[in-house]
């Protein structure tokens, strides 16, 4: 019999308990929350599909630079061999956001405008560009490599697939692709990375949420970061390893639960999914009306709405389940394209 998800993580949970933990905030989903989304990826594939597990493993061998400044930084030498490899790919899913840095060996690999799209949600008579979901893929490397690039997350999502699932690909371009599509995927779970407010406050949009400003238990802050936050803001792989073991243990959450969302496979509808969770939860259907920060900065003088009473309860119901549809999602495209 096949031992179900959640007592997997269980098993081997106790020995990361004894282990150092370190936080700091970070931004774009948080290190913790794409690290949870991989976690979840990973522990599935070890259990359903561990030659598609090992074929990951591989190709992150090539990945430049890893050992400076990059996905083995903080992760022990003495750990299991399993254990290592699961951090390893956990930290992956960060490095898009590790080489944003100038000083960073890689940081020619930084591409800002892949991390999200910008669906528009219209209010006020206000509509937003609606962004393309089409690329054309005759050239993947020349796009991969344009430090400019101006693709959105699921044309970048494309795009990577394509490099990762071509064998005769060179060996450090499908390790960096592979990094990015586990980042990628966790990007287009988080609701604000799929869309922007267009209002008559926000005639230019409000870019996922960074400059609508709230006021949350009397802390004034942008909505992309707090949701940003919201899966926790470590950037250690046991404690992220170790919540998703506390919220595996939800069988709402489990692979069967969720059986009807896993079945929805196109890129293109996940972002439209996330979007709808955007206007349903994170502007509760334009109920809530955040101030500009363009306009604060200006000196204006403007009314920051307060969130109601069971936001964030409500946004971390919506959390929870996205990292574990992100993950299993994840899961099933890695076998699909390593197959």
């Amino acid at each position: 019999m096949i031992r179900s998800f959640q007592s997997r993580l269980l098993v081997v949970l106790a020995p990361l308990l004894v282990l150092a933990l370190n936080t700091k905030i970070a931004s774009a989903w948080g290190p913790q929350g794409h690290m949870m989304v991989a976690a979840v990826a990973w522990q599935d594939l070890e259990q359903e599909n561990p030659q598609i597990a090992k074929k990951a493993r591989e190709i992150l061998e090539s990945l430049p630079n890893r050992n400076d400044k990059s996905i083995e930084t903080g992760i022990s030498t003495s750990l299991p061999a399993d254990r290592r490899d699961l951090f390893i790919f956990m930290k992956a899913a960060t490095w898009p956001d590790i080489v944003r840095s100038h000083s960073n060996p890689q940081s020619k690999q930084h591409r800002p405008n892949w991390h999200f799209i910008n669906l528009p949600f219209d209010q006020d008579g206000e509509h937003g560009p609606v962004p393309p979901l089409a690329v054309d893929l005759q050239n993947p490397d020349a796009l991969a490599n344009d430090s400019k690039s101006k693709l959105n997350i699921v044309q970048a999502l494309k795009l990577n697939e394509a490099i990762l699932a071509d064998k005769n690909a060179p060996a450090d371009r499908r390790a960096i692709a592979l990094c990015w599509y586990l980042h990628l995927m966790g990007d287009l779970h988080q609701p604000l990375h799929a869309t922007a407010l267009f209002s008559k406050d926000f005639a230019d949009g409000d870019h996922g949420g960074n400059a609508s400003i709230v006021n949350d238990k009397g802390r004034q802050t942008a909505l992309h970061p707090l949701w940003d936050h919201f899966p926790g803001t470590s950037s250690a792989p046991p404690t992220a390893f170790r919540r998703v073991g506390e919220w595996g243990q939800d069988k709402e959450l489990s692979r069967k639960t969720l059986v009807e969302k896993l079945k929805v496979k196109e890129y293109g509808d996940w972002a439209n999914e996330s979007k709808q969770l955007a206007i349903d939860v994170v502007y509760r259907n334009g109920e809530i009306r955040p101030a500009n920060d363009e306009l604060l900065k200006d000196g204006q003088d403007i009314t920051i709405p307060t969130l109601p009473a069971g936001y964030d309860d409500d946004a971390m119901e919506v959390v929870r389940e996205q990292v574990f549809v992100a993950g299993f999602r994840l899961a099933d495209k890695l076998v699909e394209i390593l197959k």
